[in-house]
């Protein structure tokens, strides 16, 4: 499991959540692949 970061609020949620659960945000489609694109490995 990866923690990443709500693009609603910034909490860390699963990566495996379908939702914040601190705020309720759906996941949006690629959400994880956008928060790493930008990120070396």
């Amino acid at each position: 499991m990866v923690l990443v970061p709500c693009y609603e609020c910034s909490k860390e949620i699963s990566d495996k959540a379908s939702t914040c659960p601190g705020c309720g945000a759906p996941r949006g489609k690629g959400w994880f692949k956008d928060y790493y694109e930008d990120r070396p490995l």
